[in-house]
């Protein structure tokens, strides 16, 4: 019934944009209804939650112009490789449980190679920002704040990789290392709106 509530509302939402917007909204139903399962019988749940949880990405970008372009589309797949990673990291945690109890993620797969994983999945979405942001033109200010973000993520896989190493208090680092994606966030909004602002000047 709450799930049934929440659709109604999301549906309300979609109503109020184009046909394209409702069609896209449509389309992502099959993947909530997949993600829950997906762990049971594959190692990459984190692809899946990545493929669902940014498709506001495309939301976004046909709510505004009522067809797909290639800066969404690159939007769309670097926010699915951050996804994987920190949400690899966030799997870390349920690691050991996860193996009694026969459940699969990216964590158990890329084994002590996760670090490594993880680094290559945010240079993949670094990339792809890039890639959309030269698409929409972003100004000076989007390319001088991106190392700072890239920095972020580079200070996430390093403690990553020391947790890795550790036994002590290991959980509550993955955990911290997962929240502070909030300030990865935090700092591409920034560079994309000034380097949206500066175009705009």
């Amino acid at each position: 019934a709450f799930l049934v509530c929440l659709l109604s509302i999301g549906a309300l939402i979609l109503w109020q944009f184009n046909r394209a917007t409702w069609w896209a909204g449509a389309a992502v139903l099959p993947l909530i209804a997949l993600y829950p399962y997906v762990k049971r019988w594959s190692f990459w749940p984190q692809a899946v939650l990545g493929a669902t949880f940014n498709w506001g990405a495309l939301l976004g970008w046909l709510a505004h112009t009522a067809s797909l372009a290639a800066p969404a589309l690159w939007l769309y797949a670097a926010c699915l490789f951050w996804t994987i990673g920190y949400d690899t990291i966030y799997a870390e945690q349920d690691k050991k449980d996860d193996a009694r109890i026969g459940l699969k993620s990216t964590a158990l797969y890329f084994g002590r190679h996760g670090p490594m994983a993880v680094a290559i999945f945010y240079l993949l979405a670094l990339g792809g920002i890039a890639a959309a942001a030269r698409q929409v033109g972003s100004g000076l200010g989007f390319w001088l704040c991106l190392p700072l973000a890239g920095a972020q993520l580079g200070w996430q896989v390093w403690h990553y990789a020391r947790a890795a190493h550790s036994t002590r208090d290991a959980a509550a680092l993955y955990l911290r290392l997962f929240k502070s994606n909030g300030w990865f966030a935090l700092l591409i909004f920034g560079a994309l709106a000034l380097g949206m602002a500066q175009n705009m000047l």
